[in-house]
């Protein structure tokens, strides 16, 4: 995986100093972790996940994380809290990118190889239903060569309300202003404020699942938002440039809204 030219930076907020960094491989355990807190009493990932043994999802997901990492245009970010060297908060965006020949071609292996059995317990309807839209709306908004996807944003419940999402997302909206491209976003309801100030809009469409249709309960609409370049605030947070500690690749999030 190539580097995104973003060095380390520094924040601090009150007693606390964090790091904002690039992720490695052994960082895939504790992002995992991270993006189960910060979404643990969200009605799409508890829908999907079911009743499906903790400890084997977890694994599945490291498993697929790991694969993840080295795909073309894949950049992950996490913030380190210097006092006791846990992982706050986690970012993992899409870079303008396009795959290589040996990436499409095991895009297209993928597609043809039997489907592996879900963990007993999951909601594999409501899987395929929400992947169903949430490809078919990347294919219509999303132009993977030219554009920016802001991915997945987690930071653990203890450092929520410190300005760390802000703090992953602004060095990269930066670096898109600059290169003067659009970022696309699947809306988390928690984060909607953030964006909005970030600058991101309405697309109109929205991923919907009513999930009494998979003998579930409730139903979500998130929102699919567009952010041109030079939107909104995104010079509000002065960070401090340290020397590079050097990881490069990571991962983050629930892996159905990484693929593809």
């Amino acid at each position: 995986m190539a580097t995104s030219n973003l060095e380390p930076q520094t924040l601090s907020v009150g007693t606390y100093t964090f790091t904002i960094s690039e992720g490695g491989e052994s960082d895939i355990p504790e992002f995992c972790d991270v993006f189960d807190s910060a979404f643990a009493g969200n009605l799409l990932f508890n829908t999907m996940s079911g009743t499906g043994d903790r400890a084997a999802l977890r694994e599945e997901n490291i498993a697929f994380w790991k694969k993840q990492g080295v795909i073309s245009g894949r950049r992950h970010f996490k913030v380190v809290d210097e006092g006791t060297g846990k992982i706050a908060a986690i970012s993992h965006w899409w870079f303008p990118h396009v795959l290589t020949l040996e990436e499409e071609a095991a895009a297209e292996e993928a597609k043809k190889a039997p489907k592996p059995e879900p963990i007993p317990g999951t909601n594999s309807k409501a899987q395929e239903a929400f992947k169903t839209q949430l490809f078919g709306m990347r294919d219509k908004w999303l132009k993977k060569d030219d554009m920016y996807l802001m991915n997945i944003l987690a930071v653990l419940p203890m450092y929520q309300r410190l300005g760390l999402g802000a703090a992953l997302l602004a060095p990269v909206l930066k670096l898109a202003d600059r290169e003067g491209k659009k970022t696309y976003i699947e809306a988390s309801e928690v984060g909607e404020k953030l964006y909005r100030r970030l600058g991101w809009v309405e697309t109109g469409d929205t991923i919907s699942l009513n999930f009494t249709e998979f003998g579930a309960e409730g139903k979500v609409d998130i929102l699919l938002m567009m952010r041109e370049p030079g939107a909104g605030n995104t010079l509000a947070l002065v960070l401090i440039p340290v020397q590079h500690k050097g990881s490069q690749q990571c991962l983050a999030y629930w892996k159905l809204a990484a693929t593809r």
